[in-house]
């Protein structure tokens, strides 16, 4: 009969610290503080970050602020000069009406009135044509019956006829006074034109001048002139 050979149960043997376990708990331990130190570095680069990000949000408003303020400023400035032109408009709008109230910017009459075509055929004879080339002339020139023209002339003076006699004979320039018509009138041979000046019931001051052109001789053209120009003050 075998016999089986019996084995004593094995006691279980306690496990025994190496010598290496030391030195991985003070790995562990160098990790664990390693990673806390990380992580204090990371949150502080966070927090300069985030300083630096509301940093520049910062600077944005500051920039933004002053170049709204700029655009403000720049508006106000604006309407304060719209305001002030605005002002002098109606300041010189004031004045014009006041002036003319009181007849000192009243308009010249329309020369066509003063010196009508039936006057110029009467006087002269033969048919006219009549333009105005510009507010305060007339050309009247002979149609189809010869070459004479008679040119008018009527504004508000500038200036008196006395001062532009003297001025004409300074100049050499021959001058004969034309009595009877307005305050004071004259004739100027090299021109052919006779000038009156007169001041109207509303108190405006006014010069017409009459001019004939290629009339058959000076002495008709001078005739011409002075009949045209006293028709034509009494109408001023």
């Amino acid at each position: 009969m075998n016999q089986e050979t019996l084995t004593p149960p094995s006691t279980p043997v306690a496990p025994q610290e190496t010598p290496s376990t030391p030195k991985r708990k003070a790995r562990k331990r160098e990790t664990t503080s390693a990673g806390k130190m990380g992580a204090v570095v990371l949150a502080h680069q966070g927090d300069q970050e985030s300083d630096e990000e509301h940093g520049g949000h910062r600077e944005d408003r500051r920039v933004f602020l002053s170049l709204t303020h700029g655009r403000i400023s720049a508006e106000k400035k604006r309407r304060s000069i719209m305001r002030r032109d605005v002002l002098r408009l109606v300041a010189f709008a004031v004045v014009v009406c006041a002036l003319a109230a009181s007849g000192e910017l009243a308009a010249a009459p329309d020369p066509a009135t003063i010196v009508p075509k039936v006057d110029v055929e009467k006087v002269l004879g033969g048919k006219f044509k009549v333009e105005s080339p510009e507010p305060g002339v007339l050309f009247y020139t002979e149609d189809g019956t010869g070459s004479r023209s008679v040119q008018i002339y009527l504004s508000e003076a500038h200036g008196r006829l006395s001062d532009l006699k003297a001025q004409l004979e300074q100049d050499k320039e021959p001058v004969e006074d034309v009595a009877g018509i307005g305050e004071a009138a004259l004739y100027r041979p090299q021109r052919s034109e006779a000038t009156v000046e007169k001041t109207t019931e509303s108190g405006v001051r006014l010069q017409l001048s009459v001019a004939v052109q290629n009339a058959a001789s000076a002495a008709d053209a001078k005739r011409f002139a002075v009949e045209l120009l006293r028709r034509a003050a009494t109408k001023l």
